[in-house]
């Protein structure tokens, strides 16, 4: 009998992988919002301080991680059950990796394999991508390995070493540069170029503490500044930190402490982060690296949050805190012309997606679906466009 993967398994992952919004159900199909009370409409667009929602539409099953420079294909991650050198597909179901096209409305897998396949991002210098992998039974404790493939699926590197576990959310922050922390405390910049061609990766290593396992890293070249999280061993938080990568000893500033996710804005040099404030609501934050100023976006049951190409910032929120659905808004970085999007959503993850070519966003919407086999739940995961003028 086939066996997919475990609802805690998938849920791990997602929390892992993608940040810590939490989980709602909700029957109802995502609509636009056509006024900031709630209420929902399928037949007319929502028009807010200017912005301009023109639809919303399930595009196929998977989660997204990534979009192509061209704004062709955006790469899912679906749950398949391989066949592993020309053999029988495996028993159990694994998140693989393929390419969604617009223009045919399919998605073509790329490297099967048993194992899972997740967080990936396109490399369009290298005609392939970067993605984390790892077996169920590693999911846990790791570890995480960092892998690049070409699209086609005849060459595959591992970029990371043996022995460490890749920090569950990497960065490429250049076409050809990827930024990873570890569990071992370290920061790692990778410079790569003709992967396909077994080229040498040069790898620079900065040693911040042993004791500062890192969850999620990002990067800003020109101030060769690295942003980060990090869960502390002895409190159990997740704390927020920035450092310059100028040195050989570089010294991490401590920005906040016990955040829940954060996302950062390159353009606006600017940190995202959701905190709990007095009563335990988060609160989502806006940090300005190079004036040193926090301000307050918005305070609510804040779930996705990203920084839009255009500087503003989209996020999903519960009405309040026994609510079964989630609604989607825009701000900006001032926290001024607040605009509901739409509604009925049931965010996985905390990952929204931009085209650079169209004004569309894409996210992961999740059910529950009965598995005729055993009579158990199986979590489905949808893609949904969302276009806005």
């Amino acid at each position: 009998m086939k066996k997919k993967l475990s609802i805690g398994i998938i849920s791990l992952m997602i929390l892992s992988f993608t940040g810590c919004s939490s989980f709602f159900l909700q029957e109802d199909e995502p609509v636009i919002s056509e006024q900031n009370n709630g209420i929902a409409s399928t037949e007319q667009s929502s028009e807010q301080n200017g912005f301009q929602v023109a639809s919303v539409q399930r595009l196929t099953e998977g989660i997204v991680y990534d979009i192509s420079s061209n704004g062709s294909e955006l790469l899912v991650g679906t749950s398949t059950y391989p066949s592993v050198d020309d053999q029988e597909q495996t028993e159990t179901s694994y998140i693989n990796l393929g390419l969604y096209r617009f223009d045919t409305n399919q998605t073509n897998p790329l490297l099967e394999t048993a194992k899972n396949q997740v967080n990936g991002i396109l490399d369009d210098a290298n005609n392939g991508y970067y993605y984390l992998e790892f077996r169920e039974e590693e999911n846990e404790t790791g570890p995480y390995r960092l892998v690049w493939s070409d699209l086609d699926g005849s060459v595959t590197r591992n970029l990371s070493d043996s022995e460490e576990s890749v920090s569950p959310v990497f960065s490429m922050y250049d076409k050809n540069r990827i930024i990873y922390g570890n569990q071992r405390g370290q920061v790692k910049l990778l410079q790569v170029s003709e992967l396909k061609e077994n080229r040498r990766i040069r790898t620079t290593t900065y040693q911040l503490s042993e004791n500062m396992p890192i969850d999620q890293i990002n990067y800003l070249p020109n101030e060769e500044l690295a942003v980060f999280s990090s869960r502390n061993e002895e409190s159990g938080t997740k704390d927020l930190y920035y450092a310059y990568l100028n040195g050989t000893s570089p010294e991490p500033v401590l920005v906040r402490e016990n955040i829940r996710n954060f996302s950062l804005s390159p353009l606006s040099h600017t940190l995202l982060y959701t905190v709990g404030n007095g009563d335990n609501v988060p609160v989502l934050n806006a940090y300005d690296l190079r004036e040193d100023r926090t301000t307050t976006l918005y305070e609510g049951n804040v779930g996705v949050f990203r920084a839009s190409p255009d500087g503003n910032v989209v996020f999903s929120e519960r009405p309040d805190s026994s609510s079964t659905n989630q609604n989607l808004w825009i701000v900006d970085l001032e926290g001024n012309n607040l605009s509901q999007i739409a509604s009925n959503l049931n965010v996985a993850g905390n990952n929204i997606v931009f085209s650079p070519s169209r004004n569309d966003l894409y996210l992961t919407v999740f059910s529950y679906a009965e598995n005729e086999e055993d009579s158990s739940e199986d979590i489905v995961f949808h893609i949904y466009q969302v276009t806005y003028e």
